[in-house]
């Protein structure tokens, strides 16, 4: 079985990409609260202290999803609960970068979100979880 677009893949999720070329994410509007859904790349993790953190949120952007994505983070950052779709890239060099692979199967719940000094936001990553289990 082929696998579905990610942009199909987050309107399942009940978070439908704004666009579906430039965004990063979305937000799933629930009936007792909002998930914030984020696009994150496999290669761009770190250990810190005994815990696993992907970049969500690069220093600076030439891409039109930016500004949408800086909404997205600061919402993570105000607690706002949030997930992560890892996705595999192409090619790790290009820019942009295209979508190579990514798991339909679980999200990756965020934890602990921290700027650092050069400007880029990370996310802890918990435990995975089966996308049936998104409430």
């Amino acid at each position: 079985m082929d696998k579905k677009p990610i942009s199909q893949h987050f309107a399942d999720l009940g978070a439908p990409l704004r666009n579906p070329r430039n965004s990063w994410g979305a937000v799933r509007h629930g009936a007792h609260e909002d998930q914030v859904i984020l696009r994150v790349w496999e290669d761009r993790k770190q250990y810190i202290d005994g815990k696993w953190f992907r970049m969500v949120l690069g220093a600076t952007s030439d891409s039109v999803g930016y500004m949408e994505r800086m909404n997205h983070v600061s919402m993570l950052m105000a607690r706002v609960p949030g997930y992560m779709v890892v996705c595999t890239a192409a090619d790790v060099n290009a820019r942009p970068r295209k979508i190579k692979d990514y798991s339909p199967l679980v999200l990756v719940p965020v934890g602990e979100v921290f700027p650092d000094d050069r400007g880029q936001v990370w996310a802890e990553c918990l435990p995975a979880v089966p996308v049936s289990s998104l409430a």
